[in-house]
């Protein structure tokens, strides 16, 4: 299965991580940030986590379903 973000979904997801860079990732492999897709009869929801403090939004655009 594929998912794929709307633009509308893309700057809510850009505008999460810019307030979450306060979060600093130190280890060597990244890993800061938890996408999570799920599917339902009307469209996917996506949503961004940050995995440094726990902090999730959804980014879904259900405007678009």
């Amino acid at each position: 299965m594929k998912f794929e973000i709307s633009n509308a979904e893309r700057d809510a997801a850009n505008a999460f991580m810019e307030e979450h860079t306060e979060c600093k990732d130190t280890s060597a492999i990244g890993g800061q940030w938890a996408y999570t897709f799920i599917g339902t009869s009307l469209g996917p929801i996506f949503k961004l986590r940050c995995t440094l403090c726990g902090t999730e939004k959804d980014c879904t655009e259900y405007e678009s379903w």
